[in-house]
């Protein structure tokens, strides 16, 4: 399954994104990850309907952006590398704020238990593997989100050296992802107006919010959750012997970057 954003605009010339390589897509029942880290990547989408009827996601541009000056307030999406368990190669997880939310949660327990000296300085989200669970079609919440194993030297030695590995060989670059819409592109590809029009000369129905049963499709939504999350590997640069010891320097770094 291909990304349901567009992302025609923001692929690197001479290179083709592979979709389906690129992006986590949980199966219906277990899905089992590993967060890489917890420096993510946040955006700002509208979920809108272009000039020939099909519901699309746009990336905000930000200032200036045709659809917040029409009334449309995007929604904050978030990236975070991971690792897949199923095939155990790394992809990209796309996910709105109620996970956002649940790291923070999950981040501010185990902290708690470390300043209670009832856990140790390596019980951080990014040494557990996630345990998401795709519920049937139309069941609310759609996914549900668990702690899995916190994964501990020496039993698992061996998995944290193939993460290593599956680290180190990182090449995803998020910027090329991250390219918003042109306000030019919007006027002319949603609001169906030239681009040195006004607003208000629009239709307004191009641009007015859908309902809630199409404003997050199914695959990028993923509702509250229902355990505990963290998970994952450590910096690249890093030994495996010394991966555990350090995930904690993630712990936070981009729980703020809305």
């Amino acid at each position: 399954m291909s990304s349901d954003f567009d992302f025609e605009n923001v692929r690197p010339q001479g290179k083709r994104i592979d979709f389906k390589e690129l992006f986590f897509n949980p199966e219906q029942g277990l899905n089992t990850i590993r967060l890489v880290d917890l420096k993510g990547k946040s955006f700002k989408v509208h979920y809108v309907k272009d000039i020939n009827g099909k519901y699309v996601f746009v990336k905000s541009p930000g200032a200036g952006d045709p659809l917040i000056i029409a009334g449309n307030q995007p929604k904050t999406r978030y990236y975070l590398k991971v690792i897949d368990r199923k095939t155990n190669k790394l992809k990209i997880w796309e996910f709105g704020s109620q996970i956002k939310t649940s790291i923070e949660e999950y981040v501010g327990e185990l902290r708690e238990k470390r300043a209670k000296g009832i856990s140790d300085e390596n019980d951080v989200v990014p040494n557990y593997n996630l345990e998401l669970r795709k519920r049937q079609p139309g069941a609310n919440p759609l996914y549900t989100l668990g702690l899995g194993q916190r994964l501990e030297d020496p039993r698992d030695a061996q998995t944290i050296a193939n993460d290593k590995n599956i680290i180190d060989a990182d090449d995803i670059d998020f910027e090329p992802l991250l390219k918003p819409w042109t306000v030019e592109r919007i006027k002319e590809q949603i609001l169906g107006i030239a681009a040195g029009d006004d607003i208000e000369s629009a239709p307004q129905a191009n641009y007015q919010v859908p309902s809630d049963s199409v404003s997050v499709p199914a695959r990028a939504s993923v509702p509250a959750p229902v355990a505990t999350l963290q998970a994952q590997a450590p910096p690249s640069a890093q030994p495996a012997s010394s991966l555990m010891a350090k995930a904690q320097q993630s712990d936070n770094s981009w729980l703020d970057e809305d």
